[in-house]
């Protein structure tokens, strides 16, 4: 088949996909495959994080695509389809994978609706409390959510909130080494918050 052929003429890739029933539902999952390098004095650790997130575009003529199992976007299709700016509020520096090729993915999903995974390194900021050092107990945050959209445009959720969708996807899941030296891990948890920006009401997750 020919790729090319689910872009429709005029398709604009700045423009999120228009719908309908409101602002378009993007849904996230988070894998969390290690934490290490908790540093007490710059507050900050790092993580090492698959990062899912899967949403629908009606503009994209998928019908093409026949195959009852995922369909694997090739590069030169991916750069001209929209898709949301995901980034990372709370970090002091990330990187994308690229150690032989870029580690991003994007598929058709059977239902027609688009699926990226991508593989991140990031430095995280945390705001830890030491008055109990060495006995303390911290809380640290990723916060993760759209750089130029407003919620009225597009509206980020995590994969628990798809309504049986995506349920096959966990929210937050820990799939890698939980241990960290001088600390213990307790839980890993999926957080929702809603702030104003200069762009509108957002969400952070």
């Amino acid at each position: 088949m020919s790729y090319e052929s689910i872009l429709p003429e005029g398709y604009q890739k700045v423009e999120p996909p228009p719908s309908e029933k409101g602002p378009v539902n993007v849904f996230i999952s988070v894998q969390i495959y290690d934490i290490y390098g908790v540093n007490e004095e710059s507050m900050d650790f790092y993580l090492h994080i698959y990062v899912t997130d899967i949403w629908e575009d009606s503009r994209l003529l998928v019908d093409c695509v026949t195959s009852e199992k995922s369909v694997k976007l090739p590069d030169n299709i991916v750069k001209l389809i929209w898709m949301p700016d995901i980034y990372f509020e709370n970090t002091k520096s990330g990187t994308l994978f690229s150690t032989t090729v870029p580690n991003t993915i994007v598929k058709i999903l059977p239902d027609k609706s688009i699926l990226r995974n991508a593989r991140y390194l990031l430095q995280v900021s945390c705001a830890m409390n030491l008055k109990d050092y060495p006995m303390d107990r911290q809380i640290c945050h990723l916060r993760t959510g759209l750089y130029s959209h407003s919620d009225n445009e597009v509206y980020i959720q995590w994969t628990k909130e798809s309504r049986g969708r995506y349920d096959w996807i966990p929210s937050v899941k820990l799939i890698g080494g939980d241990e960290l030296p001088e600390y213990k891990l307790v839980e890993v948890v999926p957080e929702t918050q809603v702030v104003a920006w200069t762009l509108g009401r957002t969400t952070l997750m």
